[in-house]
């Protein structure tokens, strides 16, 4: 399920791909743990992928259509 925080997190990152974290975490203002788990949801969806690592990584949104 796509929550309203989910939902945000894609946002922001289809706006600035290479976005941290701790960024996304003042931005919503959600703890990091609870990004974390956000993200952690929407990569295993398939709707989120990180490339290239942690340090100068990005991020790329997949959109799965039925």
């Amino acid at each position: 399920m796509l929550t309203e925080s989910r939902v945000d997190i894609l946002k922001i990152i289809h706006k600035n791909s290479k976005i941290t974290i701790r960024e996304l975490s003042e931005n919503i203002g959600l703890s990091l743990s609870a990004i974390d788990k956000n993200l952690l949801f929407l990569k295993d969806l398939g709707i989120l992928k990180r490339m290239k690592g942690a340090n100068g990584g990005y991020w790329v949104i997949h959109f799965k259509l039925p």
